[in-house]
């Protein structure tokens, strides 16, 4: 996955997604179910592309008319 800069939230997913990590590599290290940890952290991840992606769009369709924006836009759709 990679946060699209543009939008402006990357840096907060960046953050959110380091905590996350952290609790999971914690949780593991005391014994937690590393499989169920693991598929919770991906579905955290996922979850906020997904976010992010809706963000980007919303951010993309405001922006002025031309062949990138409408492509970047498709793309995102």
């Amino acid at each position: 996955m990679a946060f699209d800069p543009i939008c402006g939230d990357g840096t907060a997913h960046a953050v959110r997604e380091a905590v996350l990590a952290s609790a999971v590599v914690k949780a593991i290290a005391k014994g937690g179910n590393q499989e169920g940890l693991r598929r919770h952290h991906e579905a955290r991840l996922v979850l906020g592309f997904h976010r992010h992606l809706a963000a980007s769009l919303e951010f993309y369709c405001a922006g002025t008319c031309g062949p990138w924006w409408e492509e970047e836009s498709a793309m995102l759709r």
